[in-house]
Formats: structure tokens, sequence, C-alpha cells
């Protein structure tokens, strides 16, 4: 049966996207081709898409380019992405991140790991079957629309980052080690480097900053991450 998920895939190569959509449909998702950012966009304009798998690497337009695009649309830039490289250097992944990507896959990737990764990212940035909102202090945390408000002003939080804090909020005031963080939030069978995980809170720290809310967010060295729960302001 197909999945109800619809994923855009945009590749200039179309041996390479050909091998995607094969891999895609073998796990039942429906699947649109795009060559380059241009042919992206008036899909994204006239079909609601579910994650974006994205090549570092287009013509005319960078991936990173484009997604810096993607995250300024007001209704897209929720859209999660997968950033599809050849690139390896830290610096050069790190940059994939630091522009709000989702996660990577490394050229050349397996159908396993293709799956393993999209279905993972869908995972996390899926709404959750559950309505209510999480109160610690002044942090309100919406559950169902995924939001996150302070004093009542809505705070923009990457799709990781909103995982990362639901997590501490639902476990808060014990250490947390960066294995235990990255199943809870990427999952299991995901690889993630320890680097990787540290950028994503060091992101949720400035995020939280303007209210002085990043020193909640404690690091034990050599052991992992530690939330602390506000006080209301009086």
């Amino acid at each position: 049966m197909p999945s109800s998920h619809k994923i855009l895939v945009v590749e200039d190569d179309p041996h390479a996207r050909k091998a995607v959509e094969r891999m895609l449909k073998k796990g039942n998702f429906r699947v649109i081709l795009a060559g380059d950012a241009e042919q992206a966009r008036v899909h994204l304009a006239h079909q609601d898409i579910d994650l974006i798998l994205l090549d570092w690497v287009l013509p005319k337009e960078s991936g990173i380019e484009f997604n810096d695009w993607l995250k300024q649309q007001p209704q897209r830039r929720i859209i999660p992405v997968v950033m599809m490289t050849s690139k390896s250097k830290e610096a050069e992944v790190l940059k994939g991140f630091a522009s709000g990507v989702d996660d990577y896959v490394k050229k050349p990737f397996s159908n396993s790991e293709l799956l393993a990764r999209v279905k993972a990212v869908l995972r996390r940035t899926s709404p959750v079957d559950e309505t209510g909102v999480i109160e610690a202090g002044d942090l309100k945390l919406n559950v169902q629309s995924r939001a996150l408000f302070v004093r009542g002003e809505q705070v923009p939080l990457t799709p990781i980052g909103y995982g990362l804090l639901e997590f501490f909020l639902r476990s808060p005031e014990r250490v947390h080690a960066r294995d235990e963080l990255r199943e809870a939030v990427w999952g299991a069978d995901v690889h993630v480097a320890p680097r990787t995980i540290d950028v994503h809170i060091a992101s949720l720290r400035q995020a939280l900053r303007p209210w002085d809310y990043d020193q909640l967010l404690e690091t034990r060295h050599g052991a992992g991450y530690l939330f602390h729960l506000p006080e209301a302001s009086s």
C-alpha cells in the first residue's frame, strides 16, 4: 500500500534521480521529481510535499542556496530536508546543518540507508497523535502544532530543535548521553556524529537565549546534557 507521504527529489543527474525514485517507491513513498531548483519551486507551488531529498550540487543554484530560500517561505519552511551529498568533511556537513537541513545522506548510499534516514526524519517531524501543552515556567510547548511559546511569543525552532526540547521537557533534571538523544530524536537505526548533536544543541540554546533560557541547558562534560526546569516569571 502506498505511503501517504509525498517526497520531492531534487537531483540534476537523470540516472541518479531515477535510482532514488526506485529506492523510495520500494519504501512505498509517493515520489515527485525535479532536475533543478526552478522545477522544485514549481512543484512546491502546486503540491503538498512532506519531505525534500535535495542534492547539494545543482546547476545555477546549489542545494544550500535552495534550502536558504525554502526556509524563508512561511508556508514551506517547515518541510524537512535531507541533503544528498558526496561531501564528507565535517565543515561542509556542518554548513548544511547550519542552513537548516534536517539530515544528510552521503553518496553513494544503499536503499536501506536512504529509507532509514527518510523514515527517521518523517518520524520526528510529523505531528504526533497527542493533544495538549507541556508547560514549564514560561515555556509552553504545543505538542499538536509542534510550536514553542515563551511568555506568549512564538519561538522558531528547527524540527530537530523541537524534538530535542520536547525530549528534555519530558525528562528534565537528569543527564542524557548523546546516544540517548540520538535514539530519541533521530532514531536508533540512524547514525549521527556526536559533533552533529552538539551543533543542534547549540542551535537550541541560541533560540532560547533571548529569555536567558539557554542557561537551562547544561553541558556535563564526558556525560551528556541536562535540562533544568525554569521557574515562572513573577
